[in-house]
């Protein structure tokens, strides 16, 4: 596994692919802060928001940076495929883990903020970040070249799920009554971002299951495509 992780990591930082999604994150950061003081609660529940949309872009740039005969062989020496697919993901969240530190210090040791953030607006701060960017992850997986081949259609349904995912509760105002069951199987990205932004407002046990519950999702996304693609023959990674 870890040889599987090293080798996905090389290949895809080699490829440059990583360089838009991580430039222009570190970029609109750096526009947020371009303004001091800064409130923390906020600016950090929009970092967390623009981390979740390049968690996505990320996870699609990184499962599609190898040529797809490239993929077969390197899913074949792996020689069972949940290694070498479990290994992709593990590479792209140590990217994301990287660009949520750089998320939540970055403002603190340029003294952005009104004041240090206490332990709790930490706690909320690095659990928001990591659990946004975990479920912008698992949002891209059904949208790569393995089953959708054309990207024009894989960005327009990842587009299509990360802002059904924030309009959460309001879509109930669109959707007929008959179908309004379909709100609890969205991904819950809106819980996230309403509890970092009103934590002070918000029981502790609510603030919690805010922050626990997208990653949940995700990981349930995360084992049911670990699943169906190992169950795939190689052949069929096209």
């Amino acid at each position: 596994m870890i040889f599987a992780i090293r080798y996905v990591l090389q290949s895809y930082t080699r490829s440059r692919r990583y360089v838009p999604p991580v430039v222009i994150y570190l970029f609109a950061m750096m526009l947020i802060y371009s303004y001091k003081p800064s409130t923390i609660a906020d600016s950090y529940s929009v970092t967390a928001l623009l981390l979740f949309f390049a968690s996505a872009w990320l996870g699609i740039s990184l499962l599609n940076h190898e040529h797809p005969v490239q993929k077969q062989l390197s899913v074949q020496h792996t020689r069972r495929h949940w290694i070498y697919f479990s290994a992709e993901l593990i590479a792209a969240y140590i990217l994301l883990v990287f660009m949520t530190g750089v998320a939540v210090i970055y403002p603190v040791v340029f003294k952005m903020f009104e004041h240090v953030p206490s332990t709790l607006q930490w706690i909320v701060g690095v659990t928001g970040h990591l659990s946004l960017a975990l479920l912008g992850l698992s949002l891209s997986l059904f949208c790569q070249r393995i089953f959708i081949v054309k990207m024009n259609r894989s960005l327009s349904l990842v587009i299509i799920a990360l802002t059904a995912s924030l309009a959460g509760p309001r879509l109930t105002e669109l959707l007929p009554v008959g179908v309004h069951w379909m709100i609890w199987i969205l991904p819950p990205a809106h819980l996230i971002v309403n509890a970092m932004m009103n934590q002070d407002q918000m029981h502790t046990e609510d603030v919690i299951w805010a922050l626990l519950l997208p990653a949940v999702y995700a990981f349930v996304m995360i084992g049911a495509y670990i699943k169906i693609v190992s169950r795939k023959e190689l052949d069929g990674l096209h």
